[in-house]
């Protein structure tokens, strides 16, 4: 049973890149829907930031802040990341 607990979290964590992805490449409604999916299996804590983007995502995401936002994804990704591996 551990292991299925790894894997949704590893999968979570998985949605933190590919939320970065999509916001990258400036399809939001994309992003959002990893993003949703990630903070299905994460505590909030383990979000940082982007439970901003969450709470209200049409007013945080215009053309100029995807990229910022992109980079916060990746950001947690990498640090989660690194704390299973």
């Amino acid at each position: 049973m551990g292991e299925i607990k790894k894997s949704l979290k590893a999968e979570a964590i998985g949605n933190l890149y590919r939320t970065a992805f999509f916001l990258a490449q400036g399809r939001a409604d994309q992003a959002i829907f990893f993003l949703k999916k990630a903070a299905a299996f994460l505590p909030e804590e383990n979000l940082g930031d982007l439970n901003k983007l969450l709470e209200n995502p049409l007013k945080n995401l215009s053309c100029s802040q995807k990229k910022y936002w992109a980079e916060k994804a990746l950001d947690q990704y990498k640090k989660l990341i690194a704390q299973i591996a």
